[in-house]
């Protein structure tokens, strides 16, 4: 019964072996030939940069081939690339792909180019306002508002960096209110002239009531935010 057991087995296997020389799983291992660049994508902002690499994968083993690569931007508008080096320089807002080729192997890194953004703290400045009309000596109209109580707030301005922090920037800024009757406005440096630091921003003073618009430009961009002076109780 042994003979003809193994014949019957032996026999599958030969046309097995036949028909799949190779089976799945035993084919000889093929190592990895490619380009790889990273980051795989890079968000910036305008005018900032950033560093791109270069692996060349070939015979199993990974090389910097950073250096020696060529790179190219498909907009030059949105940014510029270094060749060699792979140095990125953001310019305009928007969306592009960087290449980089070493040795006729190719791989693309998407970019993506942000305006900095500003943010404002308070979004609505609350300040208080007194005042009482003085008599007017010769009896005729009562003479102009004169202050009783003035209130003053900083707003900060912060500028969204790359990598998510924050920076205030407001003294770097030039400021309005659509309507100057209501708030003055004192833009302090944070640096001296003599190079020392100084607790500076931009800092809003009540001068009467109502409500205005405030306006901040800082390169280009431009944001606003609200003012609001209601009236300060009278002391009892």
């Amino acid at each position: 019964m042994k003979p003809n057991f193994y014949r019957l087995l032996i026999v599958p296997l030969a046309v097995l072996f036949a028909c799949n020389p190779k089976p799945v799983g035993l084919e000889p291992f093929q190592p990895l030939d490619a380009l790889l660049v990273l980051p795989l994508s890079v968000n910036m902002l305008t005018g900032t940069t950033a560093q791109l690499g270069a692996q060349r994968f070939k015979d199993g083993t990974g090389t910097d081939k950073t250096a020696a690569a060529a790179w190219r931007s498909n907009d030059t508008n949105v940014v510029t690339v270094s060749n060699p080096g792979g140095l990125l320089t953001a310019g305009s807002p928007g969306r592009t792909t960087v290449e980089g080729s070493v040795e006729g192997v190719k791989a693309t890194v998407q970019v993506i180019v942000e305006a900095p953004s500003l943010q404002l703290l308070p979004v609505t400045l609350g300040l208080k306002y007194r005042a009482f009309r003085a008599k007017n000596p010769d009896g005729g109209a009562p003479m102009a508002d004169i202050p009783r109580f003035t209130q003053t707030k900083r707003l900060f301005a912060n500028l969204v960096l790359e990598d998510g922090g924050r920076v205030d920037v407001a003294d770097q800024m030039f400021w309005g209110l659509d309507d100057s009757s209501v708030a003055s406005i004192e833009v302090i440096k944070t640096t001296t002239e003599d190079g020392g630091v100084a607790d500076g921003g931009v800092f809003f003073t009540s001068t009467g009531l109502g409500d205005a618009v405030i306006t901040g430009i800082f390169e280009g961009q431009t944001v606003n935010g609200n003012l609001s002076v209601s009236r300060e109780p009278d002391p009892m």
